[in-house]
C-alpha cells in the first residue's frame, strides 16, 4: 500500500499483513495514522511508521524516480 504525501519524498511503502482484506487494510492504516495526529501535536514519519509496525504492518523502502518532463 503506498501512503502518499504532499512532499512525494516522504510517501510511505507499506507491506500489509496476509490476513487483511483490502478494504480492512485501508480502515486499519487510516486509523493508525489518525490515532497518532490526534494524540501528538508534533508527530513524525517515524511515529506512524511505528504504530503500524506494531500492528503487524512492515514499512518498505523504496525509491521514487526522476521527474520526467514532457
Amino acid at each position: 500500500m503506498l501512503l502518499p504525501c504532499q512532499d512525494y519524498e516522504k510517501s510511505m511503502l507499506v507491506e500489509t499483513p496476509d490476513d487483511l482484506g483490502e478494504q480492512e487494510v485501508f480502515r486499519m492504516v487510516t486509523a493508525l495514522v489518525s490515532e497518532v495526529q490526534l494524540s501528538q501535536t508534533q508527530y513524525s514519519r517515524e511515529d506512524i511508521s511505528s504504530a503500524l509496525e506494531d500492528n503487524g504492518f512492515t514499512v518498505m523502502d523504496f525509491q521514487i524516480g526522476p521527474e520526467l518532463d514532457f
